[in-house]
Order: C-alpha cells, then sequence, then structure tokens
C-alpha cells in the first residue's frame, strides 16, 4: 500500500521520483530509519541544492513567472 502523495498521480501519465531514507515500519509506532540510509539522503539532498545553485536560481525562477 502506498502511503505517499504519490498514490495521487500514479495512475496519471506522470513521472515520479520518489526517494528517502529506507527503514522499517513507515507511519507505524515502530517506524525507525536506518542510520547510514539518513547520511546518504543528506548527501543527496546537499548534492541536489548544489547543483540547483550553479544552473541559478534566480535565472530558474525568472523563467518560471515570465
Amino acid at each position: 500500500e502506498l502511503v505517499s502523495d504519490y498514490r495521487y498521480f500514479s495512475d496519471k501519465d506522470t513521472v515520479i521520483i520518489q526517494y528517502g531514507p529506507s527503514g522499517f515500519g513507515i507511519h507505524s509506532n515502530n517506524e525507525y530509519a536506518k542510520t547510514e540510509s539518513l547520511k546518504k539522503f543528506e548527501n543527496i539532498q546537499k548534492e541536489f541544492l548544489n547543483k540547483f545553485d550553479m544552473i541559478g536560481f534566480n535565472n530558474l525562477k525568472n523563467n518560471l513567472l515570465n
């Protein structure tokens, strides 16, 4: 069973990228994430933000608003 907002788009012709730390018991009282996967998740976020900054956030924002 899908527990994220992905479920609202899965039957549409939409590309979805869903990722996050790995662990067990999602949305339960025993939910936990593996420490190594949290570090990897953090590094992915940092890399994405660094690349996003390299393309110029203001340039992207201006293109989207115009």
